[in-house]
């Protein structure tokens, strides 16, 4: 039988707050008490603080008289009269993540969820991230959580192409993990973020950002393999046996009984999130951050798809570490990342 735990939302009307916060309503044992957003969706976080009965509502940005108003509108939708302490400012996240819960969830987009998630762990909650750029400084984090602190109970990676990876970490003794990257480009999406993804996928950019997020809970050698099937991901244990995970799969670990094709790859952003990991500090950061900027530029017709990997290059070899890692200077590598990757954008253009 399953502990009863309370929880905190971050960025809960995105995505994949939504959708936590979705699988919570149905969990009998998880009582959401705050929810924090950016303020962008009041209707919406209205809906499911009243549904969900919480305690708090915290926002990065508004007016207290428009989150009331949205407030008053959704109790009457909803027939019920839920009146949770309402809290406005930059820091506010911050202070949601400090509440003292058993469990933070942070679906906050950009380098401002990275405090956030500093915080949660220093207040001993377990952490769930879909925040990539936490996921980037792994020192930051295990400061955070202090030294006799194990990473892979206190954090839970919400990345799906990470799927089944932690549960089999914590059950066995894994030897290696093997990841996937598409060797063909998925037509299915048109839509801007679709295309994006698919840009990452085609450089490798996706696949090696995953590689480090998983770098935060596990010292397990990452291998990264070229399939266009549904395998997503293959543990291989100390036992000889293997674990094969499948994207989007009801089931998300099954036994390794049927062949799958697999390949040999060379994608540029596979090469250098592996060196960005291998050097850590404010690496991985950079790459981040120079990745999404030049994805951008191709996006928009600004560079070649080809020209991402050597652009991002370029911005690791320029790159100085800072002495000491504290979450300001980790925004400010982020900062110039995303500043120096456009400089040479423009030298490019002249």
């Amino acid at each position: 039988m399953s502990a009863a735990r309370n929880a905190v939302v971050l960025g809960s009307t995105g995505g994949m707050g939504a959708h936590t916060i979705e699988s919570f309503a149905s969990d009998p044992h998880t009582q959401v008490i705050a929810l924090a957003a950016a303020g962008t969706n009041l209707d919406f976080l209205a809906y499911q603080a009243v549904e969900l009965e919480v305690f708090g509502v915290a926002l990065r940005t508004g007016e207290f008289s428009a989150i009331d108003d949205a407030l008053n509108a959704a109790n009457e939708r909803v027939g019920r009269n839920v009146r949770p302490e309402i809290l406005i400012g930059p820091n506010s996240p911050m202070q949601a993540a400090s509440a003292g819960v058993d469990v933070v969830v942070n679906a906050i987009s950009g380098i401002e969820g990275v405090g956030p998630s500093l915080a949660g762990l220093e207040s001993g909650a377990q952490v769930w991230l879909a925040n990539t750029e936490s996921l980037m400084c792994r020192e930051l984090l295990q400061e955070a959580m202090g030294p006799q602190a194990t990473a892979l109970e206190r954090i839970e990676l919400l990345n799906p192409a990470l799927l089944g990876i932690q549960s089999t970490l914590r059950e066995h003794d894994v030897t290696r993990i093997v990841l996937t990257t598409p060797t063909t480009p998925d037509q299915s999406s048109r839509r801007r973020r679709g295309r994006a993804r698919r840009v990452g996928h085609l450089t490798g950019f996706t696949t090696g950002i995953a590689s480090l997020e998983l770098r935060v809970i596990t010292d397990v050698e990452v291998d990264v393999v070229g399939h266009d099937g549904p395998v997503a991901s293959i543990v291989e244990l100390a036992d000889g046996r293997r674990v094969v995970n499948v994207h989007d799969g009801a089931t998300p670990a099954i036994p390794s009984r049927r062949p799958w094709r697999f390949s040999e790859v060379s994608q540029p952003g596979i090469e250098l999130a592996r060196m960005a990991g291998k050097e850590g500090k404010t690496y991985p950061i950079v790459l981040f951050e120079s990745h999404h900027r030049a994805t951008q530029a191709h996006l928009n017709g600004e560079i070649k798809r080809d020209d991402i990997g050597s652009m991002v290059a370029q911005v690791l070899d320029a790159h100085t570490p800072p002495s000491h890692i504290t979450p300001e200077t980790l925004e400010e590598a982020s900062l110039w990342a995303g500043d120096y990757t456009q400089k040479l954008m423009g030298s490019r253009g002249q």
